[in-house]
């Protein structure tokens, strides 16, 4: 998570970058809602710990625990040390998934057309993001040009 931390406090999004994909966003609009998306993706821990609370979960001896009683009910009180595990073990994955979401990045920033001199600050992770959505856009537009000229040549 550290290697993030500097990307950060030293953001390189362009206000203008900003401006040109929200002004393009909401001009055609597309209006995906990102909070809903968000909102109806429970993440795997907190599921995870809802079906651990819930006695949902695969009990200590790998069965399936019974399904009576109320979903939300707490079949069982964790004890501190169970709290403390799962935690650790929630705590853990979350820094794998940032970690592999920054491996991501760092792989796509490689690829982005832009100067990788030394003077150059790393992209944040939504500069990145819009200048590859632009990029492919652009490279959309490019191709679908070059398709139309060819058809002009060799069409007629």
């Amino acid at each position: 998570m550290n290697s993030d931390s500097s990307s950060v406090s030293s953001r390189a999004s362009s206000p203008d970058m900003d401006e040109m994909y929200l002004r393009d966003h909401h001009h055609h609009h597309h209006h995906h809602h990102h909070q809903d998306s968000r909102l109806n993706s429970v993440s795997s821990t907190q599921n995870d710990l809802v079906q651990k609370m819930s006695g949902e979960g695969l009990s200590r001896n790998g069965s399936k625990a019974g399904g009576e009683g109320s979903k939300y009910k707490i079949k069982k009180q964790l004890s501190e040390q169970d709290l403390q595990q799962l935690r650790l073990k929630i705590n853990g994955r979350e820094r794998k998934r940032m970690h592999d979401l920054n491996l991501a990045m760092d792989g796509l920033r490689e690829v982005m057309p832009y100067a990788h001199g030394p003077s150059v600050r790393k992209l944040s992770k939504i500069a990145t993001l819009l200048l590859a959505r632009n990029y492919i856009l652009m490279l959309t537009s490019s191709l679908e040009e070059m398709k139309r000229l060819v058809g002009e040549i060799y069409g007629g």
